[in-house]
């Protein structure tokens, strides 16, 4: 028998594994972590920001619900590198095309870019984003630098910068997690940030009307409320911001918006005004909780926002990891339901394309082995017996691959991809540019139906008991009609609460 080959973890990655466990056991997960202290604030108010009238009121409140939030300024040499840094990834800066629940799909009324550690991704509403890499790529040896996967010296010298930054941040963040929330916490997560997400807002490419929200006093707002700690419980995050064009603004038309549940309750929203060029943190204790909600009048251009947390487990193999920047609209079940949409870029052209050619190959290569295996499968299906659960596993594998396939054609030909530049729209996948594949899928599954009708489950030591029972089995199937046990249990299920409706 050959030997299953299990990966070793670093001794980093086993602490965080031994910490995570120890989480889990001591605070449960953060889903069913009760919301922090209520504050009563004593009158009624929609919400609260450091202003003359509930200034001590907001500190009170600050201290008792959203003890977990922290900000700063940073010194005028780190702010600096970060400004130049980030003005050095503006060519990577791109709007991107999501689909929020299952509505229609919209662009992004931002531009932004991921960098992070080599093969890190990140999924949002649908959308898979692969990071530009922040440090030289050491795949199995071979050191490849910046340089070598096609970046030119600017943007290679400003990807470096933001991962040198980052580390300083992670010692930051962990710092305040000592001083403030291990002491409160028998255990807590350390801060080990992977990735960042870089937000690029300009009054020029923003939507005419932003939304302006009523629980904020009818501020206009950039971002919908969501959890920015919810990549990875108990985790914290360190988020920059900077302003381009301030004197043309006051300090306060940019700041965040707390709030502590989804629902509502006692504890008001807090409204905190920042200036450009200051750091803000969710800590472990308090980031479980606490919905953020990002504001905007004018002139915000450029924000990072990181996220803790190792490499995301659903990169894939090494032949994945190497993969350059780009984006994917992702489904699920099989590695052909990947829709690629490597974005081309001028100056990233050679880096770009080499890797999403080498991608679209494996897409091909692991399409051709399904169907030669398939066929191997059809082959043989004269000579092998099989069982009623395989031809219920095959039904359903094959039924949610054409779904995806049909879903992944409606959202591909949706004309609002028609507003990005050329160089922005999702390239050809011909594994997936297939007009005729839901079709030759709903006839694989239509036939698969017809001969679960009239199968049997076989046994090698079968008795004359054992052919009785399998005969009531098969009568039963053609009278039920070609229903795999899921779909039959889900339609007993609704005939029974239909009737306890009527």
């Amino acid at each position: 028998m050959g030997k299953s080959k299990k990966r070793k973890l670093s001794a980093e990655d086993a602490a965080a594994v031994s910490i995570s466990s120890k989480l889990k056991k001591l605070r449960g997960v953060a889903k069913d972590t009760k919301s922090p202290p209520a504050f009563h604030c004593g009158k009624t108010c929609a919400s609260l920001s450091p202003s003359e009238s509930d200034g001590s009121l907001y500190e009170e409140c600050l201290s008792t619900s959203y003890s977990g939030f922290r900000h700063e300024t940073v010194s005028s040499a780190l702010s600096c590198q970060f400004d130049t840094s980030l003005e050095g990834l503006d060519s990577l800066y791109q709007y991107d095309v999501v689909q929020p629940g299952k509505f229609r799909m919209t662009k992004t009324s931002v531009t932004r870019t991921l960098v992070g550690n080599p093969g890190s991704t990140y999924k949002y509403l649908g959308l898979r984003l692969f990071s530009h890499p922040w440090s030289d790529v050491d795949e199995r040896g071979e050191r490849q630098t910046l340089r070598d996967l096609g970046y030119s010296e600017d943007i290679a010298s400003a990807l470096l910068t933001i991962g040198r930054i980052n580390t300083e941040l992670v010692d930051r963040t962990n710092t305040l997690l000592k001083r403030h929330v291990e002491p409160l916490q028998p255990v807590i997560l350390p801060a080990n940030f992977s990735l960042t997400l870089i937000n690029k807002m300009e009054p020029s490419s923003t939507k005419k009307d932003l939304k302006r929200e009523t629980l904020l006093g009818g501020r206009k707002i950039s971002v919908g409320w969501h959890r920015d700690s919810g990549l990875k419980d108990f985790s914290s995050i360190c988020v920059y911001q900077t302003i381009k064009g301030q004197e043309l603004s006051s300090s306060h038309d940019w700041g965040v918006a707390l709030r502590t549940t989804d629902h509502g309750g006692p504890t008001p929203p807090l409204v905190v005004p920042l200036p450009s060029g200051s750091l803000y943190y969710m800590c472990s204790q308090e980031a479980v909780a606490v919905v953020i909600r990002l504001l905007t009048e004018l002139h915000v251009k450029g924000k990072v926002r990181r996220a803790n947390g190792t490499t995301s487990p659903d990169v894939r193999e090494s032949k994945f990891r190497m993969q350059a920047p780009g984006s994917i609209l992702e489904t699920k079940l099989h590695p052909t339901s990947w829709i690629d949409k490597s974005m081309y870029n001028p100056e990233l052209s050679r880096s770009q394309q080499s890797s999403s050619n080498e991608v679209m190959a494996i897409l091909e290569e692991a399409s051709e082995s399904s169907s030669t295996n398939e066929g191997d499968r059809r082959v043989g299906a004269g000579c092998v017996l099989v069982t009623e659960d395989l031809f219920d596993l095959m039904i359903e594998i094959y039924s949610k691959r054409e779904e995806t396939y049909a879903i992944w054609q409606e959202r591909y030909s949706d004309p609002i991809f028609k507003e990005l530049p050329p160089n922005q729209r999702p390239r050809d996948c011909p594994v997936l540019d297939k007009e005729d594949a839901p079709r030759r899928l709903s006839d694989l599954v239509r036939q698969l139906r017809s001969r679960f009708v009239g199968s049997v489950v076989h046994d090698e030591q079968n008795g004359n008991t054992k052919s009785e029972k399998a005969k009531i089995r098969k009568k039963e199937k053609r009278s039920s009609g070609k229903y795999t046990k899921k779909e039959a249990k889900g339609r007993a299920s609704n005939w029974l609460k239909l009737k306890a409706d009527l």
